[in-house]
Parts: structure tokens; C-alpha cells; sequence
């Protein structure tokens, strides 16, 4: 099988990271049909919250965004998250 995945990601200074992936089987097989309904959720995650993730599938991929607390910078404000969550717009088909 073949996978193609596009990662773009960021850390500041205090290791606050925003990261977008996508992944995508030459395939197919990796559309919402193959597994269970997912569309499009909004996670929290760790105790405090530490990171805060946004996972979209399309019929041929599967989309992540996730901003992550990784060292002493607290997350940014809800709508800071929000804004890089929400950021994710397809423009075409994935490329082989």
C-alpha cells in the first residue's frame, strides 16, 4: 500500500506546537466508508489539557490539526486554538 502524508508544523520558544497532516492511500481505502463514521471532531486532550486536536476525514483522506502544549507556554486562548483549528480548507483532489 502506499501513503502519502503532508505535514506543516511550527514550535515556539516555550514549545507551544501547531501541526496540520494529511494522509492519503493511493488506494483509497482510506475514505469514511472503510472504517468507522468519523466527520469531522474536536478533541481535548492530557489532564490539564495539553493539547486540543481537530480530525476531518474527506471520501480519500484524512485531515489532523493539533495544537500541543509541549513545554511551559500554556495553550493560547480558545480562540487563538480555534482559529488554527478551523484553518483547514481542500482545494482539489491529492496528487500522485
Amino acid at each position: 500500500m502506499e501513503l502519502r502524508t503532508h505535514t506543516v508544523g511550527g514550535k515556539t520558544p516555550g514549545r507551544l506546537a501547531f501541526s496540520a497532516s494529511c494522509m492519503a492511500r493511493r488506494d483509497g481505502k482510506l475514505g469514511p466508508e472503510r472504517r468507522a463514521p468519523g466527520g469531522d471532531r474536536l478533541e481535548v486532550k492530557g489532564t490539564p489539557p495539553a493539547a486540543h486536536q481537530r480530525t476531518v476525514d474527506f471520501e480519500d483522506m484524512t485531515c489532523f490539526l493539533i495544537v500541543e502544549a509541549q513545554g511551559p507556554d500554556p495553550l493560547p486562548p480558545e480562540a487563538d486554538r480555534l482559529r488554527f483549528l478551523q484553518s483547514l480548507k481542500r482545494t482539489g483532489k491529492p496528487v500522485w
